[in-house]
């Protein structure tokens, strides 16, 4: 039987139904890392090279174990602090798949920070990353309507043929931190060329800008220890914004010598879904690991549980003091 949908017809209809019908697929591959300051480079490029110490961090973040729609994404990132550029600078590696790797992409960043002192006390950085994209489309395994017998299920052949494709471009972010030596402030916009992500040209199918707002304050408390004598408490709060859809976070963490630990919430002016996250750590003097478990009520239609689970492995170079360097090290981002 022939189909009534001519083959780039129908093609455009597929991606409609990933942008419209599923929404969450496009909005998952621009992930926000729960563990926003742990992973900082991936929410800010002006983040790059602040803390005083070079650094290499790798990431892995799984959304929706179990479900069709099940997310997942790794990144390595190494980062320095750079005199002679008078900044710092960093290199990402980023890989994200959707639906189980029917959609995936690949990048590699090139980040650089130019920081000034505007004060004795306040500090502002300026952040540039260029990135180089690769968007895939993976069609093994793909099931199209006219497969489905009614009775029978996923037994007939498909009179529709979509070859799998990969494409390439360019995307451009900035970011600005301002900060001293308690007080941070960080905004920053991606996607500032809103490429298309496939070949198919319509509006679902683009990558719209992303900005974000960020700040906490550290506060610094004496303890009556001589192993550990010092509590820092780090409050912080966040306002993301892309594609007609506004995100808040807002949580604290806390700080004692080698651990710390946090506690979040997420929230959505345009989902009625909101999150809790929860988040760990354990740091030797140039070693960090960190779990964070996010969870939000109900499950997805598919009847797992709506969560996130992320890991971050970092090693510092040159590290000294776990309390006493910047802030960026000792904030647990969420």
């Amino acid at each position: 039987m022939e189909s009534m949908l001519k083959p780039r017809n129908f093609i455009t209809c597929l991606f409609l139904f990933i942008g419209v019908m599923l929404p969450s697929l496009l909005w998952g591959q621009d992930v926000i890392f729960s563990q926003y300051l742990e992973n900082s480079l991936s929410a800010n490029p002006a983040f790059a090279g602040v803390s005083g110490n070079s650094e290499t961090l790798l990431a892995y973040r799984q959304e929706r174990f179990g479900a069709l729609s099940q997310f997942e994404t790794f990144s390595a990132v190494y980062q320095q602090p750079a005199e002679w550029l008078h900044g710092g600078f960093g290199v990402m590696l980023y890989r994200d798949a959707a639906t189980r790797g029917f959609i995936s992409k690949n990048a590699i960043s090139v980040i650089y920070a130019y920081h000034l002192r505007l004060s004795r006390s306040w500090n502002l950085s300026s952040g540039f990353q260029t990135t180089f994209v690769q968007q895939n489309l993976n069609t093994n395994g793909i099931i199209l309507p006219d497969m489905i017998d009614p009775s029978r299920g996923v037994v007939l052949p498909s009179s529709q043929t979509i070859n799998p494709w990969s494409r390439f471009y360019f995307d451009f972010q900035v970011g600005f931190l301002m900060y001293d030596k308690h007080w941070f402030y960080s905004i920053s916009a991606f996607h500032l060329m809103e490429p298309q992500m496939s070949p198919v040209k319509i509006p679902e199918t683009m990558q719209q800008r992303r900005y974000s707002f960020f700040m906490g304050r550290s506060f610094i408390f004496d303890l009556p220890s001589s192993t550990f004598n010092k509590l820092k408490i780090v409050p912080w709060a966040g306002y993301f914004y892309q594609a007609g859809h506004a995100l808040i976070r807002a949580g604290s963490s806390a700080h004692v010598g080698p651990l710390s630990a946090g506690l979040g919430w997420q929230g959505s002016y345009s989902r009625t879904r909101h999150y809790l996250i929860s988040s760990f750590a354990f740091a030797t003097k140039n070693i960090r690991f960190t779990y964070s478990y996010s969870v939000s009520p109900g499950r997805t239609s598919g009847g797992t549980m709506n969560n996130i689970h992320e890991i971050t492995l970092s090693y510092f170079i040159d590290r000294e003091n776990l309390l006493v360097l910047p802030f960026t090290i000792n904030l647990i981002g969420f």
